[in-house]
């Protein structure tokens, strides 16, 4: 049996399946290596976190998110991304991730960034805060409602621009597609754009990761395998996805799997993964 077909069947007997309670430390299917030691995986995220590429960057902000509520660290290394990485980008993306993953503790640092130069972080930051009811930047959707913040119309009105030239491109219009799947797992307002258009030669990676990001929150013993099956995938959105999931739904029986993909060959499994493995050994 192929792994696709694998995947196809657990999803299939997912509603019939016995379900699992989160946290729950079942067994795990293989034998593993040597546990991978924790230093190494901070180590990892601190590495990507300044990385010379901005795209790395953004691949640990959103790896650090996940970790950002109950380690202290972490909140520290997602409060230096978002107050002093060089890049608007990078700052945006993760003032977007805090808001997805709703870390509460992040709160002050995004407030902070209120008062960022970039518009499109002043926005992601006021989208995060009004995502967990703090509604400290509610003052910029009503600027840009009324017209009177000149870097949030400017935004918006760039993003105007870009779509009606999409809609005469088709490319561009299925690049819309998967940006908007991509952004299911980043965040509505952290969408890695360079990752989505390297995966654009995958079409059924969106769509995947999206799935994988969906199971997270379904605790069947089918979901749980499938998600395995996934730390499998051709496709690094969908490899990075299925750790983040199987961190979310607490499953340390699949730290043996998770693991080795710390040695990933592609940057966004590695950070997501020793992240994922710092959740799971909390």
């Amino acid at each position: 049996m192929t792994r696709r077909t694998f995947v196809n069947l657990s999803l299939t007997t997912a509603a019939t399946s016995p379900a699992f309670s989160a946290g729950e430390d079942e067994k795990p299917h293989s034998a593993s290596s040597a546990p991978v030691n924790l230093a190494a995986c901070w180590d990892l995220l601190g590495k990507y976190s300044e990385d010379g590429s901005s795209k790395k960057r953004q691949f640990a902000a959103a790896a650090i998110s996940l970790i950002a509520e109950h380690h202290k660290r972490a909140l520290g290394m997602a409060a230096a991304i978002l107050t002093s990485d060089k890049d608007a980008e990078v700052r945006t993306f993760m003032a977007a991730s805090l808001g997805e993953d709703k870390v509460r503790a992040a709160i002050p640092s995004l407030r902070r960034a209120l008062d960022d130069s970039a518009a499109a972080v002043v926005f992601a930051a006021a989208k995060a805060l009004w995502d967990m009811n703090d509604f400290s930047g509610s003052v910029v959707f009503r600027e840009v409602l009324l017209g009177e913040r000149k870097e949030g119309t400017s935004l918006i009105n760039g993003a105007l621009a870009e779509a009606r030239h999409k809609l005469h491109n088709p490319k561009g219009l299925a690049m819309m597609g998967v940006k908007e799947a991509v952004g299911a797992f980043f965040g509505p307002g952290a969408m890695a754009i360079s990752f989505a258009q390297e995966e654009f030669k995958d079409k059924g990676a969106p769509s995947r990761a999206f799935s994988a990001s969906a199971l997270a929150s379904e605790h069947s013993r089918a979901s749980r395998e499938a998600l395995e099956a996934g730390l499998q995938d051709s496709s690094p959105l969908v490899r990075a996805t299925c750790c983040k999931s199987l961190a979310l739904r607490r499953v340390r029986g699949a730290l043996p799997f998770i693991e080795p993909l710390v040695e990933d060959k592609d940057s966004v499994v590695q950070c997501m993964a020793a992240a994922a493995i710092i959740r799971l050994r909390r």
